[in-house]
């Protein structure tokens, strides 16, 4: 709920800036999550032992951040914006959610959430657990995982101006094919790494390109309703992989994991094809 709510600032950041900046503004406040890569991995080994009940003080220094997280909150003031009098508000969700544009944009981030969270949230299990690699080696991987995440902010927003956004969705599902292909080929700690590294990645080009490519969907009366239900598709989704993906490499294993993972890639490919021919 957190996670959901608070990306819910990428939309007013790009409603700040002018059309042609909207990539930018959207890949630079993901920069934040450079420090959260560091910060977040380090407060939880940090508080594992500081109580009796193991990783309590992990979450109590979690919730010492959101504290300090919630006081920048207070000085962000809404972007004014003009729009058309009257009480229409625009096209029902119905016929805005059957637009090409607009499948392809949350197919494009729904699906690079989930499967993101699905092979993060079980690599923890797999590598530490089961495979009996060190927490600090497991930390490492994770956070190296975050930096790739958030890093190609830095030249993602540039990219989509160059390449546009269709070509940045189908350079993250590549990234993911190649990610799948080296964790299902071993489990050691080079194989984590770089497979976690390539997640990071694809899930950047692919989040910021769906995001980005949203705004095609609607006119500014319908905004905040077409932002809802495309965050509810997103974190939806998401909850529902990272809930299940304990349970998967529990039972199946991490190679059955990853070839689960396989067949959603085709879900954007899908929507591009759709739209090209709808085009």
């Amino acid at each position: 709920m957190s996670v959901a709510t608070l990306n819910q600032f990428r939309f007013a950041a790009m409603e700040s800036v002018e059309t042609d900046l909207i990539p930018l503004a959207a890949s630079t406040v993901l920069l934040g999550g450079i420090a959260a890569a560091f910060i977040g991995p380090e407060v939880g080994l940090a508080g594992r032992n500081l109580f009796s009940t193991e990783y309590l003080g992990s979450f109590l220094l979690l919730a010492v951040l959101f504290i300090l997280g919630l006081t920048t909150i207070f000085f962000y003031k809404n972007t004014e914006t003009t729009e058309e009098a009257g009480k229409d508000n625009g096209r029902s969700l119905s016929v805005i959610a059957r637009q090409p544009v607009f499948l392809v944009a949350v197919a494009s981030a729904a699906v690079g959430y989930a499967i993101m969270s699905f092979i993060m949230t079980a690599t923890p299990v797999s590598m530490h657990v089961m495979d009996g690699h060190s927490l600090e080696d497991t930390k490492w991987v994770i956070q190296s995982h975050i930096v790739a995440m958030f890093l190609p902010s830095l030249i993602s927003g540039y990219f989509i101006r160059k390449i546009g956004n269709i070509k940045m969705i189908l350079i993250g599902i590549l990234a993911y094919g190649i990610c799948i292909t080296i964790a299902y080929s071993g489990h050691g700690i080079g194989h984590y790494w770089w497979a976690l590294l390539l997640l990071g990645v694809g899930w950047n080009f692919l989040f910021i390109g769906g995001t980005t490519l949203l705004p095609s969907s609607y006119v500014g009366k319908e905004r905040f309703k077409v932002q809802a239900l495309n965050d509810f598709i997103i974190f939806g989704t998401q909850a529902f992989s990272a809930l299940s993906a304990g349970f998967i490499v529990h039972a199946l294993g991490w190679e059955t994991l990853l070839l689960i993972s396989i067949p959603f890639l085709m879900i954007p490919i899908g929507t591009i094809i759709y739209r090209a021919r709808r085009a």
